[in-house]
C-alpha cells in the first residue's frame, strides 16, 4: 500500500467519526 492512499484512508475515517459525532 502506498503511503499516500493510506493517508486518505486514515483522512477518511477521521471525517467519519467528525460527522458522527458532530
Amino acid at each position: 500500500m502506498h503511503k499516500h492512499s493510506f493517508f486518505l484512508a486514515i483522512a477518511f475515517y477521521i471525517n467519519w467519526l467528525l460527522v458522527f459525532f458532530s
